[in-house]
């Protein structure tokens, strides 16, 4: 059994815009496509009775009366829980989440996907992190994140030796080490470098004498 109801509708005003703007142009068809994606969300009842919902959230379009929106997740509640596969992109229009919940709402899997590479989460019944595994570019990723670390360090000090490093599962790379100024005097430091897409840059550093 189908039925439509009454989605929360925050931007109400910027609707009813749109729809006068649709009349004097005289599109009837945009109006009644544009009234339906704004304003109703389909529920299912499964065999239990207990409704099911598909949900889909937007990106804010850049024009408020344009119908060119960009999904930003999509999946399923099940009496007011998010059940099986959910999808995230990024504005672009790319993947950036895919989770997969059990039937109670109890994650699975999880897969976030970026420009340096995919990174699978695997989940125990209790919540905890089984296991993680990582597409081969990540790795690849890794070692050019710490080569422009090194050029950027390079430039304050020598003998740089890093400890340690991180990235959950972003495209930003924090570094923590050592290294000696011109005066031969050890200091540590800490850097994040980040990968837009198309290029490296340095989100901040930090050195401190010890």
């Amino acid at each position: 059994m189908k039925k439509l109801r009454f989605a929360n509708i925050p931007h109400i005003e910027n609707i009813l815009w749109g729809v006068m703007i649709l009349l004097v142009i005289g599109n009837i068809s945009l109006i009644t496509k544009y009234v339906i994606a704004n304003l109703y969300v389909e529920s299912v009842h499964n065999e239990e009775g207990k409704k099911s919902e598909k949900s889909t959230t937007w990106y804010e379009p850049e024009n408020w009366y344009s119908f060119d929106r960009k999904m930003e997740s999509e999946g399923v509640y099940d009496n007011g829980k998010k059940v099986g596969e959910w999808t995230d992109w990024y504005e672009n229009g790319k993947e950036k989440l895919v989770t997969n919940l059990d039937e109670n709402g109890n994650l699975i899997k999880e897969e976030r996907m970026s420009d340096c590479g995919n990174v699978t989460v695997y989940y125990n019944t209790d919540g905890s992190v089984d296991y993680t595994t990582e597409s081969p570019d990540r790795e690849k990723f890794r070692k050019k994140a710490r080569q422009f670390a090194n050029e950027r360090l390079s430039i304050m000090g020598r003998g740089i030796n890093f400890n340690s490093s991180n990235s959950p599962f972003s495209c930003r790379y924090n570094f923590t080490g050592t290294l000696f100024d011109k005066h031969n005097n050890p200091q540590s430091f800490s850097i994040s470098v980040n990968y837009n897409g198309y290029s490296w840059d340095v989100v901040n550093v930090n050195i401190q004498r010890w």
